[in-house]
């Protein structure tokens, strides 16, 4: 490969993941103010983004899973790493936003217990799926364990963590798809994808719930048929949403799921981003305004809608963004 080439590739590499960056970071600040509204009093008032882009805990620790890998690609020092992370995120007097399950396993690592003991075992909430967007860009092989472990750091419900290898796995497909795809079509095939399984288990023989890699690789592939369902019941409404994306709250049960779950809010987040295929503004506005948890929701699908349509941002976004977290995006 001539110096030229490789300098165009990293460009574009550098690129992309700023439009996946920003777009989780605009779907997080969008919906972080409207979490604790019902879906009637949002609609009603036909939500537009706010003033000031202020982002929560999805954006934070999104960015400290970006910083734990960059330029790493061994096992040891990855998840040292990681773990270094969300324990400075942990002390930040900016931290914000944060669930239970994640500040209960984080709390955990910082007072020195090995990440096995400190997660939450039955831990399924969409912290785990969330922060994942960094995994993306790791070399094949080491992405897929990547994905799992750090969901399993705190979320370690296999559910969850099979929710964070198949968002990673849709991410990667949508970056390097020459057309953008049906990023819930993807999911559901990623689900039944057994090699993705056994790639992704390899770093979760300790899990308290395994003991091997193989028991890993069982509970993780029962965690894929628990996300398979759900995906697919969003994949079912999707035409009735295709025709009237505004007909109905797609967070509820019935449909995607409000996202306090990380099945959930991976699969209510696709829905999302499949339901106006070509308008990626709209979908993450779509996104934001639901009945569940809206910053999440949004913040996922502002991930995929980056990587499927690239740049689409208005660039007067970035100049409402907490000023702080444009530099972090900007360094990447």
């Amino acid at each position: 490969m001539s110096d030229g080439h490789a300098k165009k590739e990293s460009m574009e590499k550098e690129s992309r993941m700023r439009s996946v960056l920003l777009g989780l970071a605009y779907g997080d600040a969008f919906g972080y103010p409207l979490e604790n509204y019902r879906y009637s009093q949002l609609t009603a008032q036909r939500c537009e983004p706010p003033i000031k882009l202020i982002v929560s805990d999805d954006t934070q620790m999104t960015l400290s899973l970006v910083d734990a890998l960059d330029g790493r690609t061994g096992r040891d020092e990855i998840q040292q790493a990681v773990i270094d992370g969300w324990i400075r995120w942990f002390h930040d007097p900016d931290a914000r936003g944060w669930g239970q399950t994640t500040i209960t396993a984080i709390n955990r690592l910082d007072n020195g217990l090995p990440w096995y003991e400190a997660t939450v075992p039955d831990g399924e909430a969409c912290g785990a799926v969330m922060r994942v967007a960094g995994c993306a860009w790791l070399p094949d092989g080491v992405w897929q364990p990547t994905a799992a472990w750090q969901a399993a750091t705190t979320h370690g419900g296999f559910a969850a963590i099979a929710s964070a290898v198949v968002a990673t796995a849709v991410l990667r497909e949508a970056l390097s798809a020459d057309q953008p795809l049906s990023a819930l079509e993807a999911a559901i095939r990623c689900t039944q994808d057994e090699g993705l399984v056994g790639g992704a288990a390899g770093w979760l023989a300790e899990h308290p719930s395994a003991g091997s890699v193989d028991a890993a690789e069982q509970h993780l592939g029962e965690g894929m048929a628990t996300l398979r369902v759900a995906l697919i019941r969003a994949a079912d409404c999707l035409d009735g949403f295709k025709k009237k994306p505004w007909g109905a709250d797609p967070s509820s049960p019935e449909f995607g799921g409000q996202g306090w779950l990380a099945v959930d809010a991976l699969a209510c987040a696709l829905l999302c981003v499949d339901m106006l295929p070509g308008a990626p503004l709209e979908a993450l506005r779509r996104a934001t305004v639901t009945g569940g948890d809206s910053d999440t929701i949004g913040a996922i699908t502002g991930m995929f809608l980056g990587a499927i349509y690239g740049d689409v941002w208005p660039k007067e976004w970035a100049d409402r963004l907490e000023i702080r977290y444009l530099k972090q995006i900007e360094r990447r």
